[in-house]
């Protein structure tokens, strides 16, 4: 997933869209899929 959003920041510093890539990264970490959704604790027993 890293790895398709940094081409997608550079597609983006090509438009002139964006300078840094941590920001760009954080402010579109949902639509790279970078965080993974935390999932549910399974009930032992």
């Amino acid at each position: 997933m890293v790895f398709r959003a940094l081409y997608h920041f550079s597609q983006a510093v090509l438009r002139g869209d964006a300078h840094e890539a941590v920001p760009y990264l954080v402010e579109r970490q949902k639509l790279f899929g970078l965080v993974k959704a935390r999932r549910k604790r399974q009930c032992q027993g």
